[in-house]
């Protein structure tokens, strides 16, 4: 159940900002709003539920954008997977712990992508790696972490009570 509410959250913020929000950019840079739903979702729940969370949300944005499919669904399942390894074992400060989490789940985004990019010999994508826009995309995750996981908390209590973490 807690898959499916993140991976509705996380899916409702990929189409939101492929869409509306494509045009709010600074420096031709703007927040991964989806990333920061599956961080606060895999820190929430663990590794595995975060991995499912991730690779959901990766196929509807492989289904929205052009790249090869599968793409972005290897990148979301793999920076699921290492927010998840926070779950449980590291102590929520409510603003470095979010600001280090997406943090690190950007940068682990980031290569995930290049190193796919690679392997499937995608110059396009390659080549929008690792750049000015990719560091100014890190710092605005950085900056509306604590904002995502404050606004996220709501959800991730009304779970725990239902007894939907485990």
């Amino acid at each position: 159940m807690t898959s499916v509410v993140f991976g509705g959250i996380a899916m409702l913020m990929a189409i939101l900002q492929t869409t509306w929000f494509a045009g709010w950019t600074i420096a031709g840079a703007r927040p991964d709003l989806a990333l920061i739903v599956i961080t606060v979702a895999a820190h929430s729940v663990g590794v595995q539920r975060g991995q499912v969370t991730g690779f959901a949300v990766g196929m509807v944005e492989d289904v929205l954008s052009l790249s090869p499919l599968g793409f972005h669904a290897v990148v979301r399942l793999a920076h699921g997977a290492v927010a998840g390894l926070s779950s449980g074992a590291v102590q929520a400060d409510p603003i470095l712990t979010p600001m280090l989490l997406v943090g690190l789940s950007t940068v682990v985004k980031q290569i995930v992508a290049f190193l796919f990019a690679t392997i499937l010999g995608v110059n396009e994508l390659i080549t929008g790696v690792f750049t000015a826009t990719t560091a100014i995309e890190l710092g605005l995750n950085v900056v509306l972490a604590p904002i995502g996981f404050l606004l996220l908390r709501p959800v991730v209590r009304r779970l725990s009570r239902r007894g939907g973490f485990s």
